[in-house]
């Protein structure tokens, strides 16, 4: 499932539901990616925490967002 607002992928629909109510584009949305791969260099690191909370992605607390982006990407 896709943010209609960040288009970030979510794998499980609770994730995606919390993510989607709550999604810091809602009022402003991105303009639709131009190809499948989101840049997460765009990303605050609150809105990568998010995107591991959405996920079930373990152990990115405290993790600077370099080293977010790269979890994200082994995961996603």
């Amino acid at each position: 499932m896709k943010c209609p607002y960040c288009h970030i992928d979510f794998k499980s629909k609770s994730g995606f539901k919390a993510h989607s109510e709550n999604c810091l584009y809602r009022d402003d949305p991105l303009p639709e990616p131009a190809e499948d791969n989101i840049n997460l260099d765009d990303h605050t690191v609150k809105e990568l925490k998010e995107i591991c909370r959405a996920n079930d992605i373990s152990g990115y607390s405290g993790k600077t967002k370099n080293e977010l982006i790269e979890l994200v990407k082994e995961v996603i």
